[in-house]
């Protein structure tokens, strides 16, 4: 009987949070059709107040290309030139609570970013919208009592969270579909 409780329990755990929303996008200037861009440089401003401000913005640089690359949404992501430049500005950073993501209560990072896309030939603009992303996970885990999640980058999850809505937006305009 003991077994079939803590299944039960087990159960319960993995598939309450099954739905976490990471993220979302507003857009503010609609994107023309990404066809004839067929290479992308992305850039990243990131606050400097952001705890370890240059591991993040690397990190969430690398995260952008590394989505628009898994995606195929250009035919490459160059650090130099490109036919469009993907330009993201981070203008919040929330870090969210390490006490409550450890007691299992909320707590988790938010980040808010302006995305602007430039036409490399005559810096005209082709589009720009407002991604979030935060730290919110479907499974958790807690040692002791204490949830994981109170130790781990909270803010670089909610990073990697915009940087997958980043891609995924523009996916959805580069097949031609919202």
């Amino acid at each position: 009987m003991r077994l079939v409780g803590w299944v039960l329990v087990m159960a319960v755990v993995l598939t309450s949070g099954a739905c976490a929303k990471t993220g979302s996008v507003r857009e503010s200037t609609p994107v023309a059709s990404l066809a004839a861009y067929k290479t992308a440089r992305v850039e990243v401003e990131l606050p400097t107040s952001v705890k370890n401000a240059d591991a993040q913005k690397a990190a969430f640089a690398e995260a952008v290309a590394q989505g628009l690359r898994e995606r195929k949404i250009f035919s490459d992501v160059v650090k130099e030139g490109g036919d469009v430049f993907v330009k993201v500005t981070v203008v919040k950073v929330d870090a969210g609570s390490a006490f409550e993501r450890g007691m299992g209560t909320g707590g988790d990072a938010e980040v808010t970013a302006r995305v602007e896309l430039l036409d490399a030939s005559d810096n005209k603009n082709v589009g720009a919208f407002d991604v979030t992303g935060n730290s919110k996970k479907s499974v958790t885990m807690a040692v002791g009592g204490v949830d994981t999640a109170a130790v781990e980058d909270s803010t670089g999850r909610a990073l990697r969270a915009a940087a997958d809505e980043i891609a995924g937006y523009l996916q959805a305009r580069r097949d031609g579909t919202r």
